[in-house]
């Protein structure tokens, strides 16, 4: 990775890690807040501390690359690799929360000039459509983890399939929470 890219990564991972600490404040402090929220997060304690594990993974692995590529001279080929991969598992489970919260890119122009009625309808076909196509990618990844079996990665000696495992993971939770929505 070069010195732009390294370096909006650690800003994008740090002000993800504030917000899900300041989440997670608010969790400890005002449960009865939360208690009363209509926007709950099943599990949003546990996916925090999960993905903030990533984070601070992803944030280990970039600054040792940046130290061995910029101090030692001689980059470890493995940190470019495990960084893409935990920033894909990352991006799984942010994109989970962002069904739960329906902050997916959306149009909802038609919405607006539709009656009432018949938004809902299409709003609900929408819905309906959005859960079968994250089963069918959750089962389509589950075919690629199958296909792939024990395929190395490229640097490091472990099988793709965990990757893969990674995104079916990813998947299920976009799936469980497109269903709870």
């Amino acid at each position: 990775m070069g010195i732009v890219t390294t370096v909006s990564a650690v800003m994008f991972m740090v002000v993800w890690a504030m917000i899900l600490i300041a989440y997670l404040v608010y969790r400890r402090r005002r449960p009865q807040l939360h208690a009363t929220s209509t926007f709950k997060m099943p599990a949003g304690v546990a996916m925090s501390w999960v993905v903030l594990a990533f984070f601070a993974l992803l944030a280990l692995d970039v600054f040792y690359q940046f130290f061995t590529r910029y101090v030692l001279g001689d980059s470890a080929a493995w940190t470019e690799e495990i960084a893409r991969y935990l920033l894909i598992f990352v991006v799984f489970i942010g994109s989970a929360m962002c069904v739960r919260l329906d902050h997916h890119i959306q149009v909802d122009l038609l919405y607006r000039y539709l009656p009432r009625p018949v938004g809902r309808m299409l709003a609900t076909m929408v819905d309906l459509l959005r859960i079968t196509f994250l089963g069918y990618a959750l089962y389509l990844t589950w075919q690629v983890m199958q296909r792939v079996g024990n395929q190395p990665m490229t640097m490091i000696d472990w099988p793709m399939s965990v990757i893969h495992g990674f995104v079916m993971v990813g998947f299920g939770f976009m799936l469980i929470r497109a269903v709870l929505l």
